[in-house]
């Protein structure tokens, strides 16, 4: 089963640095990306998340948020 994996990055550059670390590893992957709030927001809401990257630093209360709600639905 693939594992799918959102990643949350405002820099362009180290956004594609994840998503090449990540598509190295050993698991069959579906990686989604997002440097906007809106847009990780609504790939979360239509996939079945397995695993989030987030930019601590992108901004706290889009990590504030993603903590909380997805905290919530557990």
């Amino acid at each position: 089963m693939k594992k799918k994996i959102l990643i949350i990055e405002d820099n362009p550059k180290w956004l594609k640095r994840i998503e090449d670390i990540v598509s190295l590893t050993s698991w069959e992957t579906e990686i989604f990306t997002a440097s906007e709030l809106r847009d990780a927001y609504e790939i979360a809401m239509g996939n079945s998340i397995d695993l989030f990257v987030i930019d601590i630093i992108l901004n706290l209360i889009c990590s504030q948020f993603f903590f909380n709600f997805f905290s919530e639905r557990n």
